[in-house]
């Protein structure tokens, strides 16, 4: 923590290499903690939780023990690697040709809703809550909130059973309202950071 917090962010190539040099500090942690006989006995003691619930519960406090220190620091050296590098302004450039594009125009299937201005300012406030979060895995449960809210959207009225093809053009909608610069570094944040056991599936 000591060294992160010191300058360590900013000393290496990318940020994905820091995120990922964090992750492996994670790791050690969780390892270090399991092979302590304390750590195990209480964990032994918990005998009506399963050990994928177990291993979820250390992942978290983890997270708040190393995380929640460093989530303002690390943000602060993930923008200025991405901003060195050009992302977030192609990203702001991309999203100023794409904003104003109509639901069709994206590719969206003819039937295919959009949120509403109330669900969109729902969508906003959780994508704020997710920014906030210094867990990754808090960040996925509140992407997944979004996802859900998006896809009652979309079908809202129509009563038809809509797919993943139809799903991505209303998500690309949504996120041309939103503050992409700040998704673009939540996302390698999560993506880097989240157990990679975690990555697997959808």
């Amino acid at each position: 923590l000591d060294a992160m917090l010191h300058g360590g962010g900013g000393t290496h190539p990318s940020g994905s290499e820091m995120l990922q040099e964090v992750r492996g500090a994670l790791t050690a942690l969780r390892e270090a903690l399991l092979d302590s006989p304390e750590i195990q006995a209480v964990l032994d003691s918990l005998t009506d939780t399963n050990e994928a619930d177990l291993d979820a519960m250390l992942e978290v406090t983890i997270h708040k023990i190393v995380l929640k220190p460093l989530r303002s620091h690390l943000y602060t050296c993930l923008r200025e690697y991405r901003l060195r590098d050009g992302t977030l302004q192609r990203l702001n450039d991309n999203q100023e040709v794409m904003h104003g594009k109509s639901i069709k125009e994206l590719g969206g299937s003819p039937g295919v809703g959009v949120p509403d201005a109330v669900t969109m300012e729902r969508i906003q406030q959780r994508l704020t809550d997710m920014h906030k979060s210094y867990s990754p895995s808090k960040k996925v449960q509140h992407l997944l909130k979004i996802c859900k809210t998006i896809y009652q959207a979309m079908s809202s009225g129509s009563g038809a059973v809509l797919g993943a093809d139809d799903f991505l053009p209303c998500l690309t909608w949504v996120l041309l309202g939103s503050e992409l610069s700040r998704l673009q570094l939540d996302t390698e944040y999560m993506m880097e950071l989240l157990d990679p056991g975690q990555l697997q599936g959808e």
